[in-house]
């Protein structure tokens, strides 16, 4: 019996209020050859047993045995335990439109030169419409493209060819990389494959307290460690650019965030 067409991947942790209509998503799916592996890094709360309550024999969950804290630890099991020809990623809190594996499988199907598929994504808070990512989105040969203008790649939009090859890419697992460690391997498969996007929002990502990657400053200072991990690879030309880039979106930041505390301040009774 040969294994399923897709093999999606989830890491948990501490999301008992998310996870169960984050799986439902995948089951509603209208694409059905796939398996769904929850790797779970140690909850504290009721994660694992609102996954148990589902019941759907493609679904595998896997607890690892200690808290790694890192969301690249969880997708890395998730990916080595892979049996489908594609591996798509969603995350514990957000949602796939059913459209979204369908979709992908036959743009993939179609276009055997592209490794990595993404779409667009609905930014989602309280219920609410945000906006939607990436506004400026590449197809190709697009290392420089990501580069030199951050991550706009969003994680749960992906879909990639499973070559289950002992190379295969991984999500870097060094701490100074947490929460942008989706960025990092996007470039890494970047210089090396073909990568291709699909004009449609087909995935929410819900917008909450508690998420790792809150905190503008934070975000980007660990994003001048993906620019530095790459430096090997570029131009001396390139990288400056990448640092000019860097630093005008941090000044930017700053101001912004001024010039709200002014705001702010300037309500004050």
């Amino acid at each position: 019996m040969s294994g399923p067409k897709v093999s999606v991947v989830i890491g948990s942790y501490n999301c008992e209020k998310f996870i169960h209509e984050t799986v439902q998503s995948v089951i509603d799916q209208t694409f059905r050859d796939w398996e769904l592996i929850i790797v779970d890094d140690c909850s504290t709360d009721n994660t694992c047993q609102e996954i148990s309550r589902i019941k759907d024999e493609r679904i595998k969950l896997i607890r690892l045995d200690s808290n790694s804290g890192l969301p690249a630890a969880p997708r890395n099991v998730g990916i080595k335990n892979a049996k489908g020809d594609y591996i798509a990623f969603l995350d514990h809190d957000d949602i796939w439109l059913p459209e979204k594996l369908e979709r992908q499988v036959a743009f993939l199907e179609k276009n055997k030169d592209i490794f990595l598929s993404y779409t667009k994504c609905i930014i989602q808070k309280d219920g609410k419409q945000l906006k939607t990512n990436p506004q400026k989105p590449k197809a190709g040969r697009i290392f420089k493209d990501l580069f030199l203008n951050s991550n706009f790649i969003d994680v749960m939009t992906v879909m990639i060819r499973n070559r289950r090859e002992d190379n295969f890419y991984f999500f870097d697992e060094d701490r100074c990389l947490a929460a942008v460690e989706d960025y990092a391997l996007w470039l890494e498969i970047s210089l090396k494959e073909k990568i291709s996007f699909i004009d449609q929002s087909l995935s929410i990502y819900r917008v909450h307290p508690g998420g790792l990657s809150k905190g503008a400053f934070s975000h980007f200072k660990k994003c001048r460690s993906v620019i530095k991990k790459f430096s090997p690879f570029v131009s001396k030309r390139l990288l400056l650019q990448a640092y000019i880039n860097f630093y005008a979106t941090l000044l930017n930041i700053g101001v912004f965030v001024s010039l709200m505390n002014i705001k702010r301040y300037l309500k004050k009774p």
